[in-house]
């Protein structure tokens, strides 16, 4: 029964609160460094904060695949490969070999 609700456990929030706090880190250190907002002031730091929580609040709700009730996808049309040519018909069909002098 225990390894039932371990095998359903649901970790989007935890990959999202990762991305959320890497992506408000760098937002926040983008904004620093073109100089939109001052070193000393605490912008970056709360945009970590909420990139982490908004992260994991994305990855726990969002209907992130695998979860949809639809049946399987239809199949790929398999389309026929285009016919490869042959050799060219020959114009005259004639009783001498190629190459032949004709005689006289």
């Amino acid at each position: 029964m225990a390894e039932a609700a371990v095998a359903k456990r649901n970790t989007h929030g935890v990959v999202g609160g990762i991305a959320g706090l890497f992506f408000g880190f760098f937002l926040g250190l983008d904004l620093v460094l073109f100089g939109v907002v001052p070193f000393n002031s605490a912008v970056p730091f709360i945009l970590t904060v909420l990139g982490l929580v908004g992260g994991i609040v994305w990855g726990r709700f969002a209907p992130l695949g695998g979860r949809s009730k639809k049946g399987p996808p239809p199949p790929a049309a398999v389309r026929e490969p285009a016919p490869v040519p042959g050799p060219a018909p020959a114009a005259a069909a004639s009783e001498e070999e190629p190459g032949t002098p004709p005689a006289t």
